[in-house]
């Protein structure tokens, strides 16, 4: 339970990273200079959200995240606004289905033991395991949105305009952490070092870049309390982490007192 607790503080960090480091308005931009029609923006909303679902490892954060930057630029591209909501909460689910920083992956991980040998599951196993399940209804679902997200655009001012708020180019070299984690997870290596790693490139890339500064990491309120992407994302898995180790502690309870043991014959 230790173990899980540390990688949650490590994931909540590395997705307060990502969100401050704005890639998903670095790939907005993208879409803009590409003058995405309807079809195609909602389909590229769907892209954005799993790969930010992905880097972050959170489904509900990815929504919380992205309905504000995703939706009125999806809808200012000319995407239908109940597919743009659509693509945005599927995509979250789809990225968060095989992001090896997710704490549903992470925990679905520890409880899976190989059958030749002891010892649970490695999260880049697992990860590697689900992409032959998920890529291809995600290539599905990229093709229905092309086909079915269309909707009327708005005006081409409202649109500009919407544009501008919501694109960042510089966003995009914050894609370099995620490719990290994602590269560092499925080469076998432990989901500690895929964070940490994360998390390093992260920071020397959104620093010497110009995203990020020392303040964004860590600093001191005029009343105060600490801010920052490292006191944010511990604060933001603080209560993961205590109901993971009261969970913890209730198992270890039933165990210690044979009920496990009793049910699991019983249920035999």
């Amino acid at each position: 339970n230790a173990l899980v607790v540390g990688i949650f503080l490590l994931a909540g960090i590395y997705s307060k990273l990502m969100g401050m480091g704005r890639v998903a308005e670095g790939l907005i931009w993208i879409g803009s200079k590409l003058h995405m029609g309807g079809g195609i923006s909602c389909m590229f909303t769907y892209i954005i959200s799993a790969l930010f679902g992905i880097a972050t490892g959170t489904s509900f954060g990815t929504v919380v995240t992205m309905v504000p930057v995703l939706y009125p630029a999806a809808v200012g591209l000319g995407a239908n606004p109940i597919f743009a909501a659509a693509a945005i909460l599927s995509g979250a689910v789809t990225g968060d289905h095989f992001a090896p920083v997710s704490d549903t992956t992470i925990i679905v991980a520890s409880s899976q033991k190989y059958r030749r040998k002891t010892g649970s599951a490695e999260i880049g196993e697992v990860v590697k395991a689900r992409l032959r399940h998920v890529i291809p209804i995600a290539i599905i679902t990229c093709a229905l949105y092309l086909v079915f997200g269309s909707g009327a655009a708005l005006d081409a001012e409202t649109a500009e305009r919407v544009l501008q708020d919501f694109s960042y180019q510089p966003g995009l070299f914050m894609l370099v952490p995620l490719f990290v984690v994602l590269g560092v997870a499925m080469s076998g290596r432990t989901i500690f070092e895929s964070l940490t790693w994360g998390i390093l490139s992260g920071a020397l890339v959104g620093s010497v870049t110009g995203i990020l500064d020392i303040s964004n990491f860590f600093c001191l309120t005029e009343a105060g309390n600490l801010s920052g992407i490292i006191p944010s994302g511990v604060q933001s898995m603080f209560p993961v982490c205590v109901a993971t180790l009261t969970f913890g502690g209730n198992i270890g309870l039933l165990k210690q007192y044979g009920l496990i043991s009793d049910m699991t014959s019983r249920l035999s």
